[in-house]
């Protein structure tokens, strides 16, 4: 009788342990269909147009002070690297402001222009 009533407990605590497995496996399922989609959603979105942190390179110019690298912003102020060389491996920063040409380190000039909305 106490072997049974022993065995019934082991079954019991056994269940629960799997229930408990089962219901957190399935959390973790949910949570990665969820970070999937967003992916997803972020794909299709720059696929349609939407450049969301306006990271598309237009035209890279010679760089001189007559012809700069144009950068398209809707905001006054932008953080833009310089890959100065092919081999660099780090790009170097600055901010750019609208109105002023700004030159890299390496020579090349860089020019923040505003973000002209396209006509229906």
């Amino acid at each position: 009788m106490i072997c049974r009533a022993a065995a019934a407990l082991r079954l019991t605590a056994a269940l629960r342990q799997l229930v408990r497995l089962e219901s957190n496996f399935g959390l973790a399922l949910r949570s990665e269909d969820v970070t999937m989609a967003m992916k997803k959603k972020h794909l299709y979105a720059r696929l349609m147009g939407d450049d969301r942190y306006e990271s598309k390179i237009y035209l890279q110019a010679p760089g001189t002070v007559e012809r700069p690298n144009v950068i398209v912003s809707s905001v006054s102020h932008r953080v833009v690297g310089c890959l100065c060389s092919p081999d660099e491996a780090q790009a170097k920063y600055m901010v750019l402001e609208k109105g002023k040409n700004k030159q890299c380190a390496c020579g090349y000039w860089f020019q923040l222009v505003d973000d002209l909305p396209e006509p229906f």
